[in-house]
């Protein structure tokens, strides 16, 4: 990874917007981050880290990072473009104020651009936080802890890869190298080898279950056993034949008897039947007497339907008869009372006449009810309007007074608000400026409660780090100690072996004249472990309180920076929270007084013009409505005379055209309804003489036409009666009820029955006869014996057919066996050939080897020792030849065997890299940073180093190491990698020109790329 370009708002220090271009140094690789403590240095690494993994590169949380200075709707913003592989990609990270609710909300996005950091077309944007991390880490191939450890070294963390145990270096190697592919071989490998074994454990329990499938006996053969069954089968299958013929004679005879069986079973049948049919004889004659007796019904049918419908039309006649009379007695009374309605009638004619010649007379006058009704509503509309003109100019006239009124006191007020909103301008000045000093004595007060609190913490780090330091001194001095009665109980051991004039095995020596005696204390192996272990322990105790103690200085320091920036912003003295709030409240509260009184001027101002070009408007309406009440007096006063002279024509008591014409219509209606009901009357009159006429007749008619078919009807009942007596019938009631239910139907039924029963018996008699013919002279048979006989026979038969194909099958089992183990063996074989070197090659990458590790181990270890020999390649020019780094093989094989020692060529001793001092453990730190990165540009492990930073550091060397240092560093330039030094140290800014500043100014800081 080369970073390209990086811009910051809002974030930390950093208030405006800021951009720092790395492009810019690809003719100088190497370049200096300067500025003074607290500037912001770091905070450049911590917005390239939250871009990236959504973290800073310390314990300050990324929620912190908003600048204090930043106002509510400045956005913090961080985009970071970098180059991997030749593809440009853009890190954003924006911290926004929430809209509708109090707090900020966080936004991400990652995506692929061009070198300006646009988006490339079509390319998707990621926004999730996981999609996010999981392509970060499969470009770059590290987390943000690894990442820390060999591209962003920061404070304090520069020498955590150099100390760092066996399994966070494995982590880091693994995941530059992509180690985890040797894993992922050695597990597929242990699929290949489980599937392979299983498959062979399989195929020999498949050769187990066979040969107990063949059922053989202990030391039997299947050759054998095939060969037995073979003479078996040969010797049954002639018995086979012998048999099969008795049973074939046995089945013929069993087949004969049956049938004559059957011969004699349906003779019997046959018996039986026709003994059955002829016991029905008698129902069969009282079939053949009802179907005489209905056949002469059928002859007498004729004439008692022709009787029952003479009695129905006579019934009908009487009854039409009966009506007709009821009708002529109602006519007759009908009759009657219209000739007496006419009398009456005749008597108010009179009276109509003298109605008729009144409503002609008052028709004659209607014209002038007419002319008077007209007048009258125009007499009314006339007046309305006339009153509606005065009420119009009387509110007028109102209106105007009310409208003056309001000018005079709108006039007064405006002169009144005018001065007050004058001074508007001044007011909100004063309030702004009380409110920016409320936001700051508030961030002043946070940030002097978080010093304080910045403060105890660094106390107690520091007494915190006073007591491991201590503990350490007196875990090592236990360690020495332990070490030394240790080696002394070692040597005394070796004296105790030696004998006289035999070589001793340390020095060759035949005489021992002063062996080693032995200590007060004898210590062992495992004490002397358990010294060490305490002793790491303490001195990795002691380091962490180091660090956090000084964790919590920059803390503290930072904190009181910011106590300072603030203060500095109140030029006469810090006031108190209360007095300040006072202010901005009276400031406040004039501003809005003053604010109100504008408005209120500017819409009092708009209203009074209003209201007088309303008085105008109004005082124009009154005039033309002065001119209209005039005009609407002189026409009612002439309305008024013409409606005297009309009213005088008219007749009294009728008071108006609508009621005259009213007793015109009455009068002349009653006349006219008077002639109407006459003629009513004698129509009336007419068509009831003619009904009732009409109906005398009728009833004449009806009464000859109902004597005639009387007489037919009793001349029929003579000649029906001669015909019952002629059929042999003499109940004349029997007759009438089988006419009634006689139907043709029920005749053809009966006549069907009757010769069905005919044909039935000839039948039944003509199949007695010939079965008659087959059993004569015959005996039956006794089936139950031969049946058994023949059962016995076949049964016989099937059991060895079964036997026979039980040998058959077994045969053939055995056969089909035989040929199976012959396949299954050889697959064995084949399958054995597989499974032994796959077993031996994953016992090899399992651990099973010489060195006692597996194969992702073994390729890690590779590794670190390849970036040993680079580092030390680096540390012997940093060091002057002095220190060599150790793979330290005393603690243990595996991961933990990555453990780091230096030899020391001045001592010849080997030490722990924990007892470095502070410039030896940064420039050994540096040259295995630089080493590491070496490995992965030779081995092209997946990752692309292109870029170092090292934050600090270089102010714990002296200058000869110093100038050690610069020089190593700037060798890295051919080799096209980016290397940027962070520190505060001015022999740096004079030694490296390309260089990017760090302003520190009151209100925030900015930055200045040379």
């Amino acid at each position: 990874m080369r970073p390209h370009f990086l811009e910051i708002q809002a974030f930390g220090p950093y208030i405006e917007h800021q951009r720092i271009d790395f492009g810019k140094f690809s003719g100088n690789n190497l370049f200096l981050l300067h500025g003074p403590t607290g500037a912001g240095k770091t905070t450049i690494f911590d917005a390239m880290s939250c871009a990236l993994f959504g973290d800073t590169t310390g314990d300050r949380d990324h929620q912190q990072m908003r600048s204090d200075f930043a106002a509510d709707n400045q956005p913090t913003i961080v985009k970071f473009c970098f180059r991997q592989r030749g593809n440009f990609y853009v890190a954003y990270y924006e911290k926004r104020k929430k809209k509708r609710s109090e707090g900020f909300d966080d936004d991400r996005q990652f995506y692929r651009s061009d070198e300006n950091g646009n988006p490339l077309p079509d390319e998707k944007i990621l926004t999730k936080k996981d999609e996010i991390k999981n392509e970060v880490s499969n470009i770059l191939h590290f987390t943000k802890e690894q990442f820390l450890q060999i591209v962003v070294l920061p404070q304090g963390a520069f020498q955590r890869f150099l100390r760092a145990n066996g399994d966070d270096k494995a982590k880091i190697l693994s995941a530059i190298f992509r180690t985890e592919r040797f894993t992922e071989f050695q597990k597929r490998l242990q699929e290949r080898l489980n599937t392979a074994s299983g498959e062979l454990q399989n195929l020999q329990t498949a050769e187990k279950t066979l040969l107990a499938n063949g059922q053989l006996s202990e030391g039997e053969s299947i050759e054998n056993r095939l060969q037995s069954l073979h003479e078996e089968a040969q010797k049954l299958a002639d018995y086979l034949q012998e048999l099969e013929a008795a049973n074939n004679a046995a089945q013929q005879q069993l087949v004969t008897e049956r049938a004559l069986n059957d011969d004699f079973q349906h003779f019997e049948k046959i018996r039986q039947q026709l003994h059955a049919h002829l016991a029905s004889r008698e129902a069969y004659e009282q079939l053949k007497q009802q179907k005489a007796r209905l056949e002469n019904v059928r002859d007498l049918k004729p004439l008692f339907d022709r009787g029952f419908e003479l009695k129905h039309s006579i019934d009908e006649k009487q009854q039409a008869q009966q009506k007709t009379i009821e009708k002529k007695q109602q006519e007759q009374k009908r009759l009657q009372q219209t000739e007496q309605d006419l009398v009456n009638h005749a008597e108010q004619k009179n009276a109509a006449e003298q109605a008729r010649e009144a409503a002609q007379s008052l028709r004659e006058k209607l014209p002038d009810f007419a002319k008077a009704a007209e007048l009258r509503q125009q007499i009314a509309a006339t007046q309305q309007q006339l009153a509606t003109q005065s009420d119009n100019l009387h509110a007028l006239q109102k209106e105007i007074a009310n409208i003056e009124e309001k000018i005079a006191a709108n006039d007064k007020q405006l002169s009144q608000l005018h001065e007050t909103a004058r001074q508007l301008a001044l007011y909100e000045r004063e309030e702004k400026d009380l409110n920016a000093l409320r936001e700051t004595l508030q961030k002043l007060t946070a940030a002097q409660a978080a010093a304080e609190e910045a403060a105890k913490v660094t106390a107690k780090m520091a007494a915190q780090y006073d007591l491991a330091a201590k503990a350490a001194e007196k875990a090592h001095q236990h360690y020495r100690e332990t070490e030394r009665l240790w080696r002394s109980s070692q040597a005394a051991l070796l004296a105790e072996t030696l004998q006289p004039a035999q070589p001793c095995p340390v020095c060759g020596a035949t005489e021992h004249p002063n062996p080693a005696q032995p200590a007060d204390k004898r210590v062992d192996d495992i004490e002397l472990e358990k010294a060490h272990q305490a002793k790491e322990k303490a001195e990795k105790a002691e380091q962490e309180a180091r660090n956090a103690y000084q964790d919590a200085k920059n803390e503290q320091a930072m904190q009181e920076n910011t106590c300072q920036i603030l203060a500095a912003s109140f030029t006469d003295g810090i006031p108190s929270q209360e007095a300040l709030e006072q202010q901005w409240q009276q400031a406040a509260r004039q501003r809005k007084n003053a604010e109100a009184a504008q408005k209120q001027w500017q819409a009092l101002q708009q209203a009074t013009e209003q209201l007088k070009q309303q008085q105008q408007d109004k005082t124009a309406q009154a005039k033309a409505a002065e001119e209209e009440v005039r005009k609407h007096e002189l026409a009612l006063s002439g309305l008024q005379s013409n409606w005297q002279a009309v009213t005088e024509r008219l007749p009294a008591g009728i008071p108006d055209a609508a009621t005259a014409e009213k007793q015109v219509a009455a009068s002349a209606n009653q006349y006219a309804q008077w002639e109407k009901k006459q003629q009513t009357l004698e129509k009336a009159l007419n068509e009831a003489r003619e009904t009732y006429a009409r109906l005398q007749t009728t009833a004449e008619q009806q009464q000859t036409a109902l004597n005639e078919q009387e007489q037919q009807l009793n001349e029929l009942r003579e000649r029906t009666k001669q015909a019952c007596l002629a059929k042999g019938f003499t109940a004349m009631n029997e007759v009438v009820a089988w006419v009634k239910e006689f139907s043709e139907e029920t005749l053809k039924d009966l006549a069907q029955k009757i010769e069905d029963w005919e044909k039935t018996e000839l039948t039944l008699q003509t199949t007695f006869n010939e079965a008659q013919k087959k059993v004569a002279g015959k005996q039956k048979p006794d089936l139950d014996t031969t049946a058994q006989k023949a059962q016995a026979a076949a049964q016989t038969l099937r059991n060895y057919q079964s036997k026979s194909g039980e040998i058959g099958n077994n045969i053939k089992r055995l056969q089909d066996l035989q040929q199976q183990l012959t396949a299954l063996r050889q697959q064995i074989t084949d399958k054995e050939a597989v499974v032994k070197p796959l077993r031996e090659l994953f016992a090899l990458a399992s651990g099973d080897n010489a060195d006692k590790l597996r194969l992702q181990h073994f390729v890690l270890r590779f590794y670190f020792n390849e970036v040993l020999a680079k580092a030390n390649l680096r540390l012997e020019q940093l060091s002057g030849g002095r220190y060599t780094l150790l793979n330290d093989e005393t603690v243990g094989r595996g991961k933990d065997g990555m453990r780091l020692a230096v030899f020391d060529q001045y001592s010849g001793t080997t030490r722990p890299v924990e007892n470095l001092s502070g410039g030896e453990t940064f420039f050994t730190s540096l040259a295995l940073a630089l080493g590491l990165t070496d490995v992965i540009t030779s081995q092209s492990g997946g990752i692309a180093l292109e870029s170092m930073f090292i934050d600090e550091g270089f102010g714990t060397l002296d200058s000869e190491t110093l100038d050690l240092a610069i020089r190593t560093l700037a060798e890295l330039e051919g080799s096209q990698r980016l290397v940027g030094i962070i520190s505060h140290v001015s022999e740096l800014k004079e030694r490296i020109p390309a260089k990017i500043e760090v302003i520190k100014e009151r209100k925030g800081s900015k930055i200045v790329q040379a």
